[in-house]
């Protein structure tokens, strides 16, 4: 049990919130199944990687910068594989909730943006800019979501610290 709690369990200061987010890493290893070819197994070491980094960024160490990084160039490079944009969220949750400098935040902020903004420029030119009225508009908000989701996940956690005082 001890090393359930040391080095696979969320730190407890954050709840249950972290696990929540873990149910959207069914669609990328669905995407990879059944594993048999090359790209598939690819994608699921990418996916454990992401998840170990997810797990050890919320964990206090001299080492979390680290983590959020790799976090930010998994999700990126998943993202050109198969599309899955959404694994940046976890990242924006992750650094916004930690209490740290608002100068730190700010340097996780702007590797966040470029962790956004480099697959959505390698994809938009790989497709020739063929996207529709509808597809730009979702690409918009899902944009403006991960765009203000590290400045909610912040808020989010300033109001818990008020209360817990």
């Amino acid at each position: 049990m001890n090393f359930f709690k040391r080095y696979i369990a969320m730190p407890p200061q954050y709840g249950l919130f972290p696990y929540v987010w873990l149910i959207f890493l069914l669609f990328p290893i669905g995407y990879a199944f059944p594993y048999q070819t090359v790209k598939q197994q690819a994608i699921m070491g990418l996916i454990l990687i992401f998840l170990v980094a997810y797990r050890n960024g919320y964990v206090a160490s001299r080492y979390r910068a680290f983590w959020i990084i790799l976090q930010m160039v998994t999700s990126a490079i998943l993202a050109v594989i198969i599309q899955a944009f959404y694994l940046n969220i976890y990242t924006a949750w992750v650094f916004g909730l930690i209490l740290m400098r608002r100068r730190s935040f700010w340097r996780y902020y702007y590797a966040y943006l470029l962790s956004l903004i480099i697959p959505a420029v390698t994809l938009y030119w790989y497709y020739g800019g063929h996207m529709g009225r509808d597809d730009l508009i979702g690409l918009m908000v899902y944009g403006l979501f991960c765009i203000f989701s590290p400045f909610a996940a912040s808020s989010i956690q300033r109001f818990n610290r008020k209360i817990a005082n």
